[in-house]
């Protein structure tokens, strides 16, 4: 603390102006650190629902290439296209056939 006993000019209560502004100052300067802080913690917290926002829209977009995913896996099992016509491309057929001598097999 700089001491101004030296200067004829002032008088005590300059010196009391003068601690004052300076103790407005350091306050100033907390309340502006405090204020950083709390919009910090606001960005955090945007950050945070932003997140939660994507993640469940990237859950929404799983979930749909999954669907369609297991739509064609069913359409491809039950031998029918997008258009619900019988598509026997890509498909294996097996057909069963009667023993003719009437042997079965030994279980």
């Amino acid at each position: 603390m700089e001491q101004y006993s030296d200067n004829d000019d002032m008088d005590q209560d300059d010196y009391d102006a003068i601690q004052e502004l300076r103790t407005l100052r350091q306050h100033d300067r907390l309340e502006e650190s405090s204020y950083s802080r709390f919009e910090v913690e606001v960005l955090r917290e945007q950050i945070a629902v932003k997140k939660k926002q994507l993640h469940k829209q990237l859950w929404a977009t799983e979930q749909r290439q999954l669907q369609r995913q297991l739509q064609r896996q069913r359409q491809w099992i039950e031998g029918t296209g997008s258009n619900g016509e019988f598509s026997d491309q890509d498909t294996i057929s097996f057909t069963t056939v009667a023993d003719p001598t009437a042997r079965h097999l030994a279980e």
